[in-house]
């Protein structure tokens, strides 16, 4: 090992431009790089392999651990014009109970699987001008969301991409009480992008009966 806690085949990899440092811990791997150095590298302590050409130096963290708690990083980097929606929006990217997070894309088609983690995909528009960005990854506008979950989605096992219609009852008579009177705003631009995604009938029922539970009218 040499002063900087690297092997000098480590350190000779990090400073060469074929591996580039993610934002976080990781660092992403150019596929021309040889597997032989890299598996030096592995091989002597300075590196660890995540997933295909993902690696880190943070040999201590559990990797499922790790990949969980940087799992932005990794979703903007194999999924970069992906945008946390439905489920995962509402709570504003936390994962579910089976370490799941939903991510709609309008490129990719498979999931992403890493240890401790599925990024469940599913197929739609890429950002938006009004979604909003958290570490470097889009995250659905409140009215996006709100559409969104109104979708009619395949399980595919687990936790479900879209909220139940009861929770999304619930989720639709939060956002108008909170909005108050800006509601306008959030309710004329989820009316939009209804339209657009064709889910306008689904749209008026849920908030004809959020607003019949709160006592208002529309």
């Amino acid at each position: 090992m040499t002063a900087t806690g690297y092997s000098e085949t480590t350190k000779q990899l990090l400073e060469v431009d074929r591996i580039r440092r993610g934002e976080g811990v990781f660092h992403f791997v150019d596929g021309q790089l040889s597997r032989s150095r890299l598996s030096r590298a592995s091989h002597s302590g300075g590196l660890r392999r995540i997933a295909n050409g993902v690696y880190t130096t943070d040999l201590t963290t559990e990797p499922s651990q790790l990949v969980r708690r940087n799992r932005w990083e990794l979703i903007a980097h194999y999924i970069p014009d992906g945008v946390v929606s439905m489920r995962s929006s509402v709570y504003a990217g936390a994962l579910t109970a089976d370490s799941k997070i939903f991510v709609v894309s309008p490129t990719r088609r498979r999931d992403l699987r890493l240890d401790g983690l599925v990024v469940e995909v599913h197929h739609g528009p890429g950002a938006y001008k009004d979604d909003f960005s958290f570490n470097g990854v889009p995250i659905a506008s409140d009215a996006r969301t709100l559409v969104e979950n109104l979708r009619r989605t395949t399980s595919k096992g687990g936790t479900r991409a879209t909220l139940t219609r009861t929770e999304l009852l619930q989720h639709a008579r939060g956002l108008l009480e909170r909005y108050g009177s800006r509601v306008e705003r959030l309710l004329d631009r989820a009316s939009f992008l209804s339209q657009s995604m064709g889910l306008e009938s689904e749209l008026e029922s849920i908030l004809s009966r959020a607003n019949r539970s709160i006592g208002l009218s529309r």
